[in-house]
Parts: structure tokens; C-alpha cells; sequence
């Protein structure tokens, strides 16, 4: 049984294009596999890789390297070819982990941030999923649900539902040799022919597409290893590059700030009054800088004499209320004398500092 990888509302534009085409008379191809998105070429990576200032390396064999880091139990994200058509990750755009430890699908959820209950699938050869699965095959698409035979549900409890089945995706070698080989090396290191595979997201996010997106998801979520191309980026590098560049801009900061107190003090010292006659010129207090009726703080001490200011009592009285409101309008009880409430005529009269203010008539 064939089923078409997007097979759901997003298949409608497919039918759609494929009706138009059959009333045009246009024969479609067969449709090859999944990978129908964008692609980056190896040269395009490595330089998306330099612009990102990312420490990366290109091993020998990009497979044996994840399949190693596989079996040391780390989360690797894999950016590989095309990006995929429809609602699976194949490999090209996928969250891989070992399926032989359960912790790993809590692990998986946290770094996708999503709810505990939400499954896992697993990829598997298709040459070897018969020995471990009973359901419709091959399955390129992980579109079906088949029956973990019941000796491998505790060696790989990651990947198994609560009612012992699983969604798998098969591979083929002649259309996924890297993902097959990484299969093959894995299977020699655990003896375990599965591998995790979930989507290369976070939650609220759509499904990594370019090298920017993989990059920005693999240093916001906990993943050890990066698989771009032929490239790895391993977290250990990158967050020790991020600390050294750090360092490095926190000493240039401090080496700013050094420079920037001492060109202060240069500055002060050609601010200090210059001595006359062999004695040094005496500053002047800063209240006897104010100038010629400055309000001074009340409670503040004159230097030179000793004595205490007292509050400017005028200028308190010229001070407009907290509230805004003048005395005539204030609420009850906020006066020395309510005026309305004891029912007294008011008149105006020139207060200090020529502003006028309400006080209340002579009782006759």
C-alpha cells in the first residue's frame, strides 16, 4: 500500500495540481520520496557556518559520527538534502536520540518543550523491520501504526506506545544511503537496528527549513550535537566559543572603562583650581555658589558659619498644593477653617509675592 507522504488537508493543493494537470493532458512523474523543499549545497553550508562564527569540523564519515554520538546516549539534530513534504520528519529535518533508554522521551519532549504523553517514532532498515515490526511494509512515511514484537518493546522502550505499538519509518538504502548507513553503523555499536527520529522543532515553531533555523534551534534547545551536511557542531564547542568571546568582550570593556576613569581623572585634575601666590585657591561652599536668592535646603549648614538654614517660609506659601486645588477648594477638614461648611463670605486678597489667594472675609 502507497500513500502519499502529506496525506491530509495539506494533500489538497496536491490533488488540486494533480486534477489540473490530468485536464491539461500532462502525464505527472511518480513521486520519488518526500524531499521536495529547499536545499543547500556543501559550500553553501560552510559558509552559512563561518557567517554564524560557529566552531564546526567535517569528519570522515558524517554517519559514523552521529551514530557514535547515538550510542553515547546525545540528542542530535540532523539537517541533511531537502527539507520534506508533508507532516513527518524522514530524517532530513529531524531530532534524533537512542531508543533503548526510556528517559529519552521525556528528554525529547523537554527539548521540544511540548507535553510528556506526546510520542516519539521510531526509523528502522527496511530490511530489518519485518524482525521487529508486524504492519503494512515498507513504510517510508511513518503514516502507519504496526505491533512491536513483543521480545524488542523492553529494548526499545523510548519508541513504544502504551499499548505496545509504534509508528515507524523505514528506510531504504538505495534512496536514503547516509540515513542507512548511519543506521548500520548504530546497529554495529548497540545492536539496536532502531533509532529515534522526531521533528526538528520547538513548540509553537514550525519544522527547521534553512541553516539559519537549525542553528538558531540548537543553540535555544538542549541538543549535544548538530549534524549540517558534512559538518557536526558539538555543543561542547560552541558554548565554549560563546565563553571565550565573552571573556574576550568583558576584558575589552573593562580596558574601555580603565581608559574612560582615567582620562576622567586627567580631566578633573585640569579642573583643580590653580594655586596663587604658593597657596592654593579655596572653593567656595556650593550653597554660597547658589547666587542671589536661590532657595536653599532647609536643614543644610553654612560652611563657613555654622548655622543652620531654616526653611524659606515665603516661598512655601507661594508653592502651589500638592493637590492643584486652591484653599477654596480643597475637601472639608483640610483647613484651619472651612469656609463652606460654616457657611462665611469669601473675598480675594493680594497674597506675598503678588499671587492672589483666598482668605476669609471679616466677620462683621
Amino acid at each position: 500500500m502507497w500513500v502519499q507522504p502529506a496525506a491530509g488537508d495539506a494533500g489538497t493543493a496536491l490533488g488540486g495540481a494533480l486534477l489540473l494537470s490530468a485536464e491539461q493532458g500532462t502525464a505527472p512523474d511518480p513521486m520519488p520520496g518526500a524531499a521536495l523543499g529547499r536545499g543547500w549545497s556543501d559550500a553553501e553550508l560552510e559558509a552559512r557556518l563561518k557567517t554564524a562564527a560557529v566552531p564546526y569540523e567535517r569528519p570522515d564519515d558524517v554517519a559514523e559520527a552521529v551514530a557514535e554520538a547515538l550510542a553515547d546516549n546525545a540528542v542530535v539534530a540532523r539537517l541533511q538534502g531537502r527539507s520534506e513534504y508533508g507532516p513527518r520528519a524522514l530524517g532530513h529535518r529531524s531530532l534524533l536520540a537512542h531508543p533503548g533508554h526510556a528517559g529519552n522521551l521525556e528528554r525529547l519532549n523537554d527539548v521540544k518543550g511540548r507535553e510528556q504523553f506526546r510520542p516519539v517514532a521510531p526509523t528502522v532498515l527496511a530490511e530489518r523491520a519485518p524482525d521487529l515490526f508486524d504492519g503494512p511494509l515498507p513504510s517510508p512515511y511513518m503514516l502507519f501504526v504496526h505491533d512491536v514484537a513483543p521480545q524488542w518493546r523492553e529494548r526499545i522502550p523510548a519508541v513504544v506506545h502504551v499499548d505496545g505499538t509504534a509508528r515507524i519509518q523505514t528506510v531504504d538504502a538505495t534512496t536514503e544511503p547516509l540515513m542507512a548507513r548511519m543506521l548500520a553503523a548504530f546497529e554495529r555499536r548497540t545492536r539496536l537496528p532502531v533509532v529515534v527520529n522526531t521533528s526538528l522543532n520547538t513548540a509553537g515553531r514550525p519544522m527547521v527549513d534553512d541553516p539559519r533555523d537549525a542553528l538558531e534551534c540548537f543553540g535555544s534547545a538542549p541538543v549535544d550535537l548538530l549534524a549540517i551536511g558534512p559538518f557536526v557542531v558539538r555543543r561542547g564547542d560552541f558554548f565554549a566559543a560563546r565563553r571565550e568571546e565573552a571573556a574576550a568582550s568583558a576584558g575589552q570593556n573593562r580596558v574601555r572603562l580603565r581608559g574612560r576613569a582615567r582620562r576622567g581623572a586627567q580631566h578633573r585634575l585640569a579642573r583643580r583650581p590653580r594655586a596663587v601666590g604658593g597657596l592654593p585657591r579655596r572653593r567656595r561652599h556650593p550653597l554660597l555658589r547658589l547666587g542671589h536668592g536661590a532657595r536653599r535646603r532647609p536643614g543644610r549648614r553654612d560652611a563657613r558659619h555654622g548655622r543652620r538654614h531654616r526653611p524659606d517660609r515665603r516661598a512655601a506659601a507661594r508653592r502651589p498644593p500638592a493637590d492643584g486645588l486652591g484653599a477654596r477648594h480643597r475637601r472639608p477638614g483640610h483647613g484651619a477653617l472651612d469656609h463652606r461648611r460654616h457657611g462665611l463670605p469669601h473675598r480675594r486678597a493680594a497674597g506675598r509675592g503678588g499671587l492672589r489667594r483666598a482668605v476669609p472675609a471679616r466677620l462683621p
